[in-house]
């Protein structure tokens, strides 16, 4: 009798595979400090505050509508934001990956080679929770991917239902808009030619109704995208996010975020190369195969990778990658009968990078990514590990010594305890989700006010004199602004005490527009004014970008001052920096400075407003108690043409930059 033989169903093995993915995702759930920022809004509306993040004030502090319609039914339920959001954002993300599977898939070979791709993306596998909207615009990219490809005439209805999974997509994030625009223009021209009489060989028919039809339909299904841009107009007073104006008011030059934005690119090549080998086999496989279908879609992922480059990229590593990724996976998955002399081999390259040592998210632990470095140099960090340390995961690894501790939960509840009702933080959203409603909480970052939003970022820009790309003092995603002075009075007490007065009256039609009532006159004036360009040069920007100037008698070394380096004269110095005046030129050759030992800086050395020497000084000392003594050899260019200005900038630490005092030495 011949032996039985088995055969294993190729469904078996595509939901083995969507079940290993979905182990993958749920071992590295997380919730990141980002996600409470839209946590703390949906609390508020539940709680009857309104779409607010520091009631009453109208302020959109969060970028995704869509993601946010979608989390509060579900904490309305819950009562809890950790558990509800993991859950969310995976169901949606594996619905992506069947999706996928399923409907996209020429096969079942490709599509059990894409699921098993997207299992070993740390990218992918991090970004399937984190309480980010990254699973929604998967899931609304792979249904538009799908209806976009379908066979037959373009008519009005099937236009209809992309233009509106476009929208969708832009209330989710608007910036997503990149991948469906050139695919969209391709289906609007393909649904006139299928109404045309001829056909569709006459674009100029003399009969307009069916061209009405489609625009009719291509509107009807942007309905949601307009209504929703109108409603901001109104409530908030702005058609886009208060984070977009924080992040692109920013004064960076486009050369500095473009450097910034490889900066990125390469972080995801060294530390998740699965990604950024399956983005170009996306690339390259519809120009390779000829499938001109696919080219639109091709068209849309490289106008995200130019976006990506321009922004200078984000701080969380490989966040920005995954719906490219995404779109890659579902033309590649399209390919309809690969060779085997190319898919064996393509498999196995991915299983070689995606099982390597230290880059496979099947093979880590949290513990052991969290024993690596977090945050590197270019301000890119693996967030996933890094909130890992403290317990922000699912699965709670013990806390690494030595390894930073997230601020906010605790200092959030405290806050709300205290009746605390104005405070100035940096990370807000673990922290002001905890405090609750009635703590206003100003960002130094202005992501969530309206105010800070719109003053320019303290930033310096060395960029003639430093050898690093990346050594400089801002870091993208976080661009620090100055506190006005008498902006923290006037949000305590209500009334107007800021000493710049052109400011504190641009601070007052601001108010009137996010803290007025809704249908007065007045406001819906101002909020045409803001939007015309009215108050383009209401303030002076230099006022807060500009160097803090002080006399070097203001920093000498004194009698008060003791051995471990407190002194009354210790100066805070913010990212804009601190410049100090010498009495004349000098050509000494030593410094010695007290300063805060947490931090790095940057001297710059002045002669008659010219920079002679640039000087990265790094004295860190993480255990430091208060300020420290650090030696400085003047740099011989300096002392050669002498110098009568020192200019101190804080480049990476904890932001809580100080200089003590300093001294001139003219003799080694």
């Amino acid at each position: 009798m011949a032996p039985m033989q088995t055969r294993i169903s190729p469904r078996v093995v595509l939901a083995v595979l969507i079940l290993l993915y979905a182990g993958v995702a749920l071992r590295a759930a997380w919730v990141c400090d980002d996600a409470y920022i839209s946590l703390r809004t949906v609390d508020n509306f539940v709680h009857g505050y309104g779409l607010t993040w520091n009631p009453p004030e109208r302020v959109q502090a969060y970028t995704h509508p869509l993601w946010l319609f979608l989390m509060i039914p579900f904490y309305a339920v819950t009562g809890e934001a950790f558990h509800t959001t993991i859950l969310l954002g995976l169901a949606l993300s594996v619905l992506a990956v069947v999706w996928l599977g399923r409907k996209s898939a020429s096969s079942f070979g490709m599509a059990m080679l894409a699921v098993g791709a997207l299992a070993l993306s740390k990218a992918f596998g991090d970004y399937s929770t984190a309480g980010l909207e990254n699973p929604l615009t998967h899931l609304l990219l792979v249904i538009f991917l799908a209806r976009y490809f379908r066979e037959g005439n373009r008519t009005p209805r099937d236009l209809f239902a992309l233009s509106l999974l476009t929208a969708l997509a832009a209330l989710t994030r608007l910036d997503t808009l990149l991948f469906y625009l050139p695919p969209l223009l391709v289906a609007l021209v393909e649904a006139v030619r299928s109404q045309s009489p001829s056909h569709g060989t006459d674009l100029h028919s003399h009969n307009t109704r069916p061209r009405l039809r489609v625009l009719g339909a291509l509107a009807a299904g942007m309905a949601p995208l307009i209504l929703w841009e109108l409603f901001s107009l109104f409530y908030y007073g702005f058609p886009f996010p208060n984070t977009a104006y924080a992040k692109l008011n920013t004064g960076i030059p486009a050369g500095a975020l473009a450097a910034q934005g490889l900066h990125y690119f390469w972080h995801t090549i060294r530390f998740d190369p699965v990604t950024m080998l399956l983005i170009l086999g996306g690339l390259l496989a519809p120009l390779i195969t000829r499938q001109r279908r696919h080219w639109p879609v091709v068209a849309g992922i490289l106008l995200y990778l130019l976006y990506i480059l321009r922004i200078g990229g984000d701080f969380m590593g490989g966040r920005f990658f995954t719906a490219p990724l995404f779109v890659a996976v579902v033309l590649l998955v399209r390919i309809s009968r690969p060779r085997i002399g190319y898919l064996v081999p393509a498999g196995i390259v991915l299983l070689a990078v995606g099982l390597a040592p230290r880059l496979a998210p099947l093979l880590q632990s949290p513990a052991e990514r969290a024993q690596r470095t977090l945050i590197h140099a270019d301000g890119i960090a693996d967030e996933q590990a890094y909130y890992a340390t403290e317990g922000y995961t699912l699965f709670k690894p013990k806390r690494v010594p030595g390894k930073p501790k997230i601020f906010g939960e605790d200092q959030g509840r405290a806050l709300r305890d205290q009746g605390a009702s104005v405070v100035l933080e940096g990370a807000v959203g673990i922290l002001g989700f905890h405090a609750g409603p009635n703590v206003h909480i100003v960002d130094n970052y202005g992501l969530a006010d309206p105010l800070l939003a719109r003053l320019p970022a303290l930033t310096f820009d060395p960029s003639a004199a430093v050898h690093k790309p990346h050594d400089n003092n801002w870091r993208i995603g976080h661009f620090l602004r100055t506190i006005p002075q008498g902006y923290l009075q006037t949000l305590m007490s209500g009334r107007n005490n800021m000493r710049d007065e052109r400011l504190g009256a641009y601070h007052e039609k601001l108010a009137l527009v996010t803290g007025g009532p809704l249908w007065s006159g007045a406001r819906l004036a101002e909020i045409w004014r803001f939007n015309t360009g009215a108050y383009r040069d209401a303030f002076d920007p230099r006022r807060y970008t500009e160097p803090v100037r002080i006399p070097l008698a203001h920093l000498a070394a004194g009698p008060e001052e003791d051995d471990a380096g407190r002194t009354a004269r210790a100066l805070r110095v913010s990212f804009n920096g601190l410049h100090v005046a010498l009495p004349g030129t000098t050509h000494a050759p030593l410094l010695q400075v007290r300063l805060d030992g947490h931090d790095k800086y940057l001297v710059v050395y002045y002669q008659d407003e010219d920079i002679v020497a640039v000087q990265p000084l790094a004295p860190r000392m993480p255990d430091a108690p208060t300020l420290i003594r650090a030696g400085v050899e003047v740099p011989p260019q300096a002392i050669r043409q002498g110098y009568d200005r020192l200019g101190f900038f804080p480049m990476r630490g904890d932001g809580f930059c100080a200089v003590g005092s300093i001294r001139l030495i003219d003799q080694p």
